[in-house]
């Protein structure tokens, strides 16, 4: 959520900014549109001054930006920036350039993002301006958890940002639960689930009782709680948080918002997590339609929806529609977010396991073995991401005849998986059974027995564990 720097400055009187306090109430109580009209009204009058100029370009800039238009409120925040970079107005320019870090992350310019941040950081920490300092702290430290995968550095940011939430001590003050909400997000990003639901829990009661009833926070609250309750297997629960979040969306928002179509998109998670592909597919094409529209054809939003696209259209073996999706992904995502980014390397991941279904080898090796190094990269030799991919490019050396190959990638794989995991872990088994058939194929017998025998056990501990919940 972008900083309201205009709600911390002092109201000029005249015929202009006599309107100011109504636009700032507004927009605090989330209605954008009517916010935005008031904005530009005194942006029209003759009667505005050079000094309150700025003050109003960056309000008027926060409102398009929350109304899911970055490209639109990108300029204006970057003139209030001039404007106040000119006069000296140190503390002004910090709370600017994080509300233009928001901006440059929603068009999917990362790198500009956290230039934009890492600057009003500086000028916040310089000038010992707490208040200012916690907002940038929370976005950065999102952008790290969510869009870089760097979860020590994000975790540490966005505990100082509520710490700072805390000791200033405003219980009015939904700020608190932005930042909440931000360190959940992180500790989910990082596998830290237990952790994360805490916080959401948090962050929705924060927000509830600091705001009114149906900001599009809440429903922000609502869906980033359903997407925890999504990723643990609770998917009646998170079916239910997401259609009210959705409800909440389009009152507040329209059905036009990245916001309403990421909730699209995430319903449409959980229909395909029930075997409801047709469904997931028309709401996966719906959240990607309304993403090009409100952010551009090749915004990293819209790659997202593609890739979860092309994993429905693989369930039902529309494999070349699903291939031409997953390229398109990536494509949009290597230039947006960079060639060493989590989701580049999914997006790898993905189309690697597509050009195997259409007999593409040389093609799905390549994205494997890049995917494979970026995770590496990112997450260590022992991260069961990369050894994943590793069991499925072991595969394909097996069902292209390479043996010795094949082996030793699924050896390296399943020593890794299995300490990462639990050895009688259910995700073990696709890949035991295809390794002891490379391990036939070459011969080594006594070690795929073994790998046999390891397979019949997770066979039966899940057939008893399905006897004893019915």
């Amino acid at each position: 959520m972008l900083s309201l720097l205009l709600l911390t400055t002092a109201v000029v009187s005249g015929p202009a900014t006599s309107d100011l306090p109504a636009a700032l109430q507004l927009q605090l109580e989330g209605r954008f549109s009517q916010a935005e009209g008031v904005y530009r009204r005194i942006l029209a009058s003759r009667e505005l001054t050079a000094a309150e100029e700025p003050k109003i370009l960056n309000g008027l800039a926060s409102v398009i930006f929350e109304s899911g238009r970055a490209a639109e409120a990108e300029p204006l925040v970057r003139k209030a920036i001039s404007i106040w970079e000119k006069s000296g107005e140190t503390a002004r320019v910090g709370a600017a350039l994080n509300n233009l870090g928001a901006i440059l992350r929603l068009e999917g310019k990362v790198q500009e993002a956290e230039t934009a941040y890492l600057r009003s950081m500086s000028i916040f920490r310089t000038v010992h301006d707490e208040a200012g300092l916690a907002p940038v702290l929370t976005n950065l430290g999102t952008m790290y958890a969510m869009d870089r995968g760097r979860y020590a550095e994000a975790e540490t940011l966005l505990r100082e940002a509520v710490s700072i939430r805390q000791r200033l001590g405003d219980s009015a003050d939904p700020a608190l639960g932005n930042s909440y909400a931000a360190l959940a997000q992180a500790l989910q990003a990082a596998g830290r689930a237990r952790e994360a639901e805490e916080f959401f829990g948090r962050a929705l009661s924060w927000h509830e009782r600091t705001l009114r009833p149906g900001h599009p926070q809440v429903a922000r609250d609502r869906a980033n709680l359903a997407y925890l309750f999504r990723c643990t297997n609770r998917l009646v629960e998170a079916e239910a948080l997401y259609l009210r979040a959705l409800v909440d969306f389009e009152s507040a928002l329209g059905k036009l918002h990245p916001d309403y179509a990421a909730t699209l998109n995430n319903i449409g998670q959980v229909r395909s997590a029930v075997g409801d592909l047709k469904a997931a597919q028309a709401l996966y094409r719906q959240a990607i339609s309304i993403w090009e529209r409100a952010l551009g054809p090749d915004h990293p939003c819209v790659a997202a929806g593609l890739a979860n696209l092309a994993e429905a259209l693989r369930a039902l073996h529309h494999y070349d529609d699903a291939l031409k999706m997953a390229r398109r992904a990536l494509l949009i995502d290597e230039t947006k977010l960079g060639s060493g980014h989590p989701r580049t390397a999914d997006d790898h991941e993905l189309a690697g396991n597509l050009s195997v279904t259409r007999k593409k080898y040389s093609e799905a090796q390549m994205h494997f073995e890049t995917a494979i190094a970026i995770k590496t990269k990112l997450y260590g030799k022992a991260s069961a991401d990369a050894a994943e991919v590793r069991a499925s490019l072991a595969e394909l050396f097996r069902v292209t005849k390479r043996g010795p190959q094949s082996v030793a990638a699924f050896r390296e794989a399943v020593a890794v998986l299995e300490k990462a995991w639990h050895p009688d872990d259910l995700r073990l088994l696709r890949i035991l059974n295809n390794y002891e058939q490379a391990l036939r194929a070459e011969e080594e017998f006594a070690e795929a027995e073994r790998v046999g025998v390891w397979s019949t056990r997770i066979q039966v501990r899940q057939a008893l564990l399905d006897v004893r919940s019915h």
